[in-house]
């Protein structure tokens, strides 16, 4: 995992052109190297060739949707490979269970603010901890406050 933000190579993966090309410009201009997959399949071939230091994807997806996807890149690289962020509208605790047990690291229900997910990017580049999945960050967009992250976990509870 590279801790310079200039040597980070993000995969954004999303089936939204608009949505995928807004992120690519957002990213890069924040100071990010970006590649970007078109689908799950396309990040299936995408992130063996390139070893992004995260990924961040959608999970509604035609086909084969996000979590399919960070299953599958989870078996076949290991838990520590890279970090993944899964951005959904998807809010529901069985939804939040779904995307843990597929192996994302942080979830952010959308409408995601930029700047949150930059912070998100960038914290998860500086920490070199393995810690567990359970005590990782869940981030609701229509929280404003500090209290809005809690660990998916204890997102059932909510």
């Amino acid at each position: 995992m590279q801790n310079d933000k200039s040597a980070a190579l993000i995969l954004v993966v999303d089936d939204q052109a608009d949505m995928l090309h807004m992120m690519k410009l957002m990213l890069e201009r924040s100071g990010y190297r970006v590649e970007i997959a078109r689908s799950a399949q396309q990040a299936l071939l995408i992130a063996p060739e390139k070893c992004p230091d995260i990924i961040v994807s959608d999970i509604g997806m035609p086909g084969m949707d996000g979590c399919e996807m960070m299953s599958i890149l989870r078996r076949q690289h290991g838990p520590r490979a890279f970090k993944s962020i899964a951005l959904t509208g998807y809010g529901l605790p069985c939804d939040q269970d779904r995307i843990s047990e597929s192996g994302f690291d942080l979830c952010l229900l959308k409408p995601v603010e930029f700047p949150a997910l930059v912070e998100h990017i960038e914290q998860m580049l500086r920490s070199q901890s393995d810690a567990p999945l359970e005590s990782l960050p869940f981030h609701h967009a229509a929280f404003s406050d500090a209290t809005s992250e809690i660990p998916l976990q204890m997102a059932a509870e909510h």
